[in-house]
């Protein structure tokens, strides 16, 4: 049967497919494989990247809508179960039609790249960070012991901002604005909840 499995070759990973069948000798005796192999390293490297720009955000490397979404519905499922909360944060970044327009869209989207970054240092390994599209961002953030823990999220993407973000040598003052909806608190449809935490 078809396999497709990865080979080393002068230290670079290689994925071929083989499609191979058992042999036997006069007596039965399992004597090896015959079979072809072709290299499939392209058509591998293709596909991972089309189902990789399917989910994730190709500027940020973030996740994108689709991911967040399926990110936000199952965690609705556990913290209906555990009877647990979490946050979702919704940000936009300020001003920041007037970068692109005045800087261009280079200066832009370094912008976003560095936020996002940013961003990943404010929270813990196990929450979620996605970009919607354009300077809309969101963090998913479970298991929170109380309400007051999204707040100090919020509180400290804003202090990390602060410091401004430099785009060929030029510093930008940017600040998001943040909206935050709790789960069950402000909806139990991802829908809601992502409404919720935009206005």
């Amino acid at each position: 049967r078809d396999i497709a499995l990865p080979v080393i070759v002068e230290g670079q990973a290689r994925w071929w497919e083989i499609a191979a069948s058992p042999r036997f000798d006069g007596e039965g005796r399992f004597v090896g494989f015959r079979g072809v192999g072709s290299d499939v390293t392209e058509q591998r490297v293709t596909a991972d990247r089309i189902a990789r720009m399917a989910r994730f955000d190709t500027l940020t490397g973030l996740p994108n809508r689709s991911t967040l979404t399926d990110r936000i519905q199952h965690a609705i499922h556990v913290a209906r179960r555990q009877r647990s909360l979490f946050a979702i944060l919704f940000m936009d970044l300020d001003g920041f039609k007037t970068i692109n327009d005045s800087l261009g869209h280079s200066a832009g989207d370094e912008v976003l790249s560095a936020f996002a970054q940013r961003l990943l240092l404010c929270v813990r390994a196990s929450d979620t960070v996605a970009r919607l599209g354009g300077d809309e961002f969101v963090v998913l953030s479970e298991n929170l012991d109380s309400r007051e823990d999204a707040g100090t999220i919020a509180e400290g993407v804003l202090d990390r901002m602060r410091r401004g973000i430099w785009t060929d040598s030029q510093p930008l003052q940017v600040m998001p604005s943040i909206g935050i909806a709790l789960y069950p608190h402000d909806g139990d449809s991802v829908d809601t909840l992502l409404k919720h935490a935009d206005a």
